[in-house]
């Protein structure tokens, strides 16, 4: 008891520490805030690239069943728009920068013998079969975070994917 007859009461262990909590948080939260735009950045990515994949699959599905050199105009606007349309192809692509990617499309009339009649073996000898290989290559995907995680990308605003390629037998 104090000389006034008064008791002492010490401050509350929580009212003592609150200045430590705020200096943590200061030093945790932009770590969190990077994390979590890494991680949505690193999705979007994955999220492009398997539209891609899907529509390069798409593409070399839709040629595997067309005799090789037939509707290969349309086979494109298949991997860009989504749709075997009519020529020419217009619409919206199915990504932002997915028109300026490059579409190639190899089969057995304008590749080099390694497309052409290939030798596959069944039971009691061999059959001959042609393939078809489409590639998109070049798509550039745009950072969402645009320059504020540029050091994490080696200070680019964008990232292209590596070519993505299918192959698929087609119809002699």
């Amino acid at each position: 008891m104090s000389p006034h007859g008064h008791c002492k009461a010490s401050l509350p262990r929580w009212n003592r520490q609150s200045g430590n909590v705020l200096v943590e948080l200061a030093i945790i939260l932009p770590l969190l805030i990077v994390l979590t735009l890494a991680v949505v950045e690193f999705a979007s990515i994955v999220s492009d690239y398997r539209v891609i994949v899907n529509q390069t699959r798409s593409t070399a599905r839709y040629l595997s069943q067309r005799v090789p050199g037939q509707d290969l105009d349309r086979a494109k606007c298949l991997a860009l728009y989504g749709v075997d349309g009519t020529e020419p192809c217009t619409g919206t692509p199915l990504l932002p920068n997915l028109a300026t990617a490059t579409v190639t499309i190899t089969d057995a009339n304008n590749a080099s013998a390694s497309q052409f009649a290939q030798k596959v073996p069944i039971t009691g000898g061999s059959i001959s079969v042609n393939l078809v290989t489409v590639t998109v290559s070049g798509y550039r995907h745009d950072l969402a975070t645009g320059s504020f995680l540029t050091g994490m990308f080696g200070g680019a605003s964008s990232i292209t994917l590596p070519p993505i390629s299918v192959t698929m037998r087609q119809a002699l």
